[in-house]
């Protein structure tokens, strides 16, 4: 899984100006924001969908859609895998629920179509690949023995059961 052939181009995560509470400016939303400018990827980073079952915040289905359905959800973890653990919760989250939740995958592809009507995802909802693009600490490689251990078995648990629902998984390293 980390010696594949990667099907999407990460930009690197720079570091931004400090803002007025001294963090890096350019924090996850910047980040998605440049993902989602090469032709053919959308963002979708906080936009939730909202329905009986998901009220209040609703549910993020990724962060940013690529050209050939690629479910890319980003995190930085810089020094604990808590970042991780929720990173490979969100995409099994979202696979099962598109898979299993009409009034999702219905309001989610509408948002694809308002975007992007000849995507796809629209005509070809059978496989999907969710990518987990990981700034792991400040853009070091990812191997099984780089990531926190609690996260090796969270990312296995979560690969084991995307393929099962007919996904497939790639890990991309994000660099600085």
């Amino acid at each position: 899984m980390f010696t594949q052939p990667q099907t999407v181009t990460l930009p690197r995560w720079t570091k931004g100006p400090l803002d007025s509470k001294g963090r890096d400016s350019h924090d996850e939303d910047w980040f998605n924001h440049q993902a989602a400018k090469p032709d053919g990827y959308l963002l979708f980073d906080k936009k939730d969908i909202v329905t009986g079952k998901f009220r209040g915040g609703g549910l993020e289905i990724c962060d940013v859609l690529g050209p050939e359905n690629q479910l890319i959800c980003i995190k930085k973890a810089p020094v604990s895998t808590a970042p991780l653990n929720h990173l490979f919760a969100q995409g099994v989250v979202a696979v099962e629920t598109l898979r299993s939740d009409l009034e999702v995958r219905t309001k989610f592809l509408d948002q694809v179509v308002a975007h992007t009507p000849d995507h796809r995802l629209l005509n070809d909802f059978g496989t999907l690949r969710v990518v987990f693009g990981i700034l792991l600490k400040d853009g070091q490689d990812i191997r099984v023995d780089s990531l926190f251990a609690f996260a090796q078995v969270s990312l296995l648990q979560a690969v084991r059961r995307l393929r099962a629902m007919n996904a497939e998984v790639e890990v991309v390293a994000i660099r600085r």
